[in-house]
């Protein structure tokens, strides 16, 4: 089978394990939803638990590609507002693979997000440590990046590193939860933290 074929049945597979409960999605699910057939679907895998990984792999994990994307960033000088702008992106990154997979709108790929998590924390090994290396990763970047706002005056002098830092990432999953429950569709996660780097700059 090509290569082409491959990645349309993971996108397919995908979709298919966003929009319902890992636990309730059949492999009749999947080739109904991919209209490739059962022998396809496994020739690339052995059960619906391996399709669930590789799919997630392809489909979500490719498309991150955080630490690329992080490096990139942090290997040229940027100034904190221009790396609170990358990060905001980088989150919204994250949404975008669900709206399209699925065509939904904002607040409905977050919930899917957060199923998914929790799916694929029971099915996918090592599948939190990922994700929480990759928050480690832009934790260590914003306590970089703030450090340096301060040394170059950007943000003002006495500002607590660690505390700025807890405000951008937790008003950052804030906004998150709070789409969901609103059922907003068009939030605004940028001007929120934008807001907090306004709190901290130097006047």
């Amino acid at each position: 089978m090509g290569k082409n074929n491959k990645e349309v049945i993971f996108q397919k597979a995908f979709k298919t394990f966003v929009e319902k409960d890992f636990g309730s999605v059949t492999i009749q699910d999947i080739e109904d939803g991919s209209d490739f057939t059962r022998g396809a679907l496994f020739y690339y895998t052995k059960d619906k638990a391996s399709m669930f990984c590789m799919a997630v792999e392809m489909c979500f994990f490719e498309k991150l590609n955080t630490d690329r994307y992080l490096s990139d960033f942090m290997s040229k000088p940027h100034s904190l507002i221009e790396f609170v702008h990358f990060y905001v992106e980088q989150q919204e990154k994250r949404i975008k693979i669900f709206q399209t997979a699925t065509g939904c709108r904002q607040s409905e790929a977050i919930r899917y997000y957060l199923r998914l998590m929790t799916s694929a924390s029971d099915v996918m090994p090592g599948f939190l440590d990922r994700i929480r290396d990759d928050n480690d990763k832009f934790k260590a970047a914003f306590i970089q990046m703030i450090s340096q706002a301060k040394d170059n005056g950007e943000i003002r002098p006495d500002t607590n590193v660690q505390e700025a830092v807890s405000d951008f990432i937790l008003k950052s999953w804030g906004n998150c939860f709070n789409a969901v429950l609103s059922n907003d569709s068009a939030y605004d996660p940028l001007f929120e933290m934008i807001s907090i780097y306004q709190k901290y700059k130097q006047s």
